[in-house]
């Protein structure tokens, strides 16, 4: 039995026939490249065609839930328990091969993404492929031993027994169900066999499953030690196969799919809502997310899935506000399935059995961030097409990865994005019109806008149920009251969205139930506003009436101001002369002026009292209040003079 230290790296292709898709990428031809070998051909030819999955997980749960423990504790050694759990509370499969037809239809070897028209490109990443079955990537890749013919000896020490039936190098599945299936060995010996039997089952059902039910005994190179089986890179070959599958077949080169379809519906539910059946219960914490999707989490409809016509309009009108670019924000990822994360973010080469396929990250630059960001990116490497045939020396970084921040230019505009997806990518697969928007006519009466619209309309939603627009038609009504500046009620219009975007913290679609609650929310935002407008309107109010009031003291001061002024000014004029004739006509005379000038900067005060004096003693009267509070300081200070003086000069009389 080999050792893990001799594991080789990778797989060997020199014996194999060459496949139709090993040649290569030529720059100079565009990404589109032989697009009349494509089933995006097809369409646009009025061709029909069907699609048969290959394999099947219907025995596979059935047979681990009744696993042997020891059995089973080797089995999850190897990094399988969470998808082998997952797989195992589905009740029935599910292959949605309609969808898979649509999405066949714009996958493109040349970058191993989805074209789709209004966003851009697309694909399953190994962290969505984490997220959804449960295997881990990491480790050597699995070893073919093409000589396995003349060990027929080893093999019936491995299994114990020799198959009844063997076709060149493949064995039967139903008998490896059969013979260890009931299996509870206590033996060492006899548990490393049953382990061995389930994971060639699992091989031929599920990474490499073929049309005949038959798994090839070319892999019992990679389980002779089965305490090795952590070692391999089980996800990183499950990966590959679902690439190799969907490339073959968009090509033509298949008539069926195989690999983890559930994988790829599941895909189309998280990130694109397409065909999305309703669920008992969100669980959007689900880890893998296959655990969301099971029959018993389905809520059972006797609704028609979708025709291919009407999943292909669908793909043709989704753009970036209907896509979920984080569909696993409310996943807890435990700690060795992480590496996903890192290689989200590269370019990197992945092997199978049937070759070798190139992840680029930097086409998908939006999905590496968990939100719309698009990115143009540079040219697919060379090798895209032709992985098989890569030197030895070039597998070691390729397996490794490269940061895909050297493969695409820095951040566009939408605009230039859109600009470069139209003259690259696959355009839309379903015929439009051209049909005149309502309401948007000039003043000269010639239309402004005109908008595309399917030729053939659809009358179910992506769920099967009514449209939204025709269930709630009036859902929600756009205008909101308010106050306005000048007290007066009225509605203010808001614009309404064209779409109605995924709600993530729901974890899936858009249900009815969530649209009642929405619009009793809507209604409460609306009062809400209303209540704001009329509080900011009585803040106005008040803050109004404050300036008036500041306003009206500003007028009473600048009132007593003037009075002063003009009272000062009376004074300075009768200073001059303001005596009384006879005829009581005021006459100017040679008086001295007041001394006090009003907001003079001197340091020197105005002697009042002696300009006081003077105006008393020689005008008689006075016309304000304050001469007379200065008449009674003036007539003390006289008396305590007088007073002064008579006390020295009764002095100097004794003396």
């Amino acid at each position: 039995m080999a050792s893990s230290s001799s594991l080789p790296n990778y797989l060997s292709f020199e014996n194999q026939r060459t496949r139709c898709l090993d040649i290569g990428f030529n720059p100079d031809e565009g990404l589109l490249q032989d697009p009349q070998k494509h089933r995006s051909n097809d369409v646009k030819q009025g061709n029909e065609y069907s699609l048969r999955a290959r394999g099947g997980l219907q025995g596979l749960p059935a047979w681990w839930g009744k696993i042997h423990p020891p059995i089973g504790a080797k089995i999850r050694a190897a990094g399988l328990g969470f998808f082998l759990d997952a797989l195992s509370h589905h009740l029935t499969e599910h292959k949605d091969l309609i969808l898979m037809c649509a999405m066949s239809e714009r996958f493109w070897d040349t970058t191993n993404t989805f074209h789709l028209p209004k966003i851009g490109e697309m694909t399953l990443t190994p962290e969505d492929f984490t997220m959804i079955s449960g295997l881990s990537f990491g480790g050597h890749w699995l070893v073919m031993d093409h000589e396995i013919e003349g060990k027929k000896k080893q093999l019936k020490e491995s299994l114990g027994a020799m198959p009844q039936y063997v076709r060149g190098t493949s064995v039967k599945l139903t008998w490896l169900k059969s013979t260890f299936e009931d299996k509870k060995p206590e033996d060492e010996c006899n548990i490393d066999r049953c382990v061995r039997a389930f994971m060639l089952y699992l091989v031929g059902t599920a990474f490499v499953p073929s049309t005949s039910s038959t798994v090839d005994l070319r892999f019992m190179a990679s389980l002779w030690d089965v305490n090795s089986l952590n070692q391999y890179n089980w996800g990183g070959a499950a990966y590959a196969t679902m690439f190799h599958y969907m490339a073959h077949f968009s090509r033509k080169k298949l008539k069926s799919l195989g690999g983890l379809l559930n994988v790829w519906e599941v895909w189309a539910y998280e990130y694109l809502h397409l065909g999305t059946p309703s669920l008992n219960q969100h669980k959007a914490d689900t880890f893998p997310r296959l655990s969301r999707w099971t029959s018993a989490n389905r809520v059972s409809s006797t609704k028609p899935r979708s025709k291919p016509a009407e999943l292909r309009q669908m793909i043709d009108n989704l753009t970036p506000e209907d896509v979920n670019w984080n569909p696993w924000s409310a996943v807890k990822l435990p700690e060795e399935f992480q590496y996903c994360q890192t290689l989200l973010k590269r370019r990197v080469l992945f092997e199978c059995a049937f070759g070798r396929y190139w992840y680029l990250g930097e086409r998908v630059f939006s999905q590496t961030v968990h939100r719309y960001s698009p990115r143009i990116p540079k040219n697919p490497p060379v090798t895209m097409r032709r992985g098989r045939l890569m030197e030895t020396s070039d597998l070691e970084s390729a397996f490794e990865g490269f940061e895909i921040v050297n493969f695409h230019f820095a951040r566009v505009k939408n605009s230039q994005y859109f600009r470069f997806c139209e003259e690259n990518l696959l355009g839309p697969l379903v015929e439009t019109k051209e049909v005149q928007s309502e309401g948007m006519v000039s003043e000269e009466g010639s239309n402004l806008e005109r908008r595309k619209m399917p030729s053939t309309p659809s009358h179910e939603n992506r769920s099967g149920f009514r449209p939204f627009s025709e269930k709630y038609p009036s859902f929600p009504p756009w205008e909101v009251p308010m106050i306005n500046a000048e007290g007066v009620m009225e509605m203010q219009p808001i614009p309404r969205v064209s779409r109605v975007p995924f709600v993530p913290w729901t974890g899936g679609p858009l249900d009815s139930d969530f649209a009642n609650a929405s619009y009793a929310i809507i209604e409460s935002l609306k009062n809400l506003h209303l209540t704001n407008s009329q509080a900011a309107y009585a803040r106005q109010f008040k803050m109004q009436a404050d300036l008036d009031r500041q306003a009206a003291l500003l007028e009473q001061a600048k009132g007593s101001i003037r009075f002063m002024e003009d009272y000062l000014r009376n004074m300075g004029h009768s200073a001059r002369g303001g005596a009384s004739n006879a005829s009581g006509v005021i006459q100017d005379s040679d008086m001295p002026q007041c001394p006090f000038v009003p907001y003079t900067h001197n340091s020197q005060k105005p002697d009042k009292s002696a300009c006081t004096r003077q105006i008393t003693s020689q005008q008689g009267f006075s016309n304000s209040p304050f001469l007379d509070e200065s008449d009674e300081i003036d007539s003390e200070e006289s008396e305590e003079e007088e007073e002064e003086h008579n006390g020295c000069r009764n002095k100097r009389g004794r003396q």
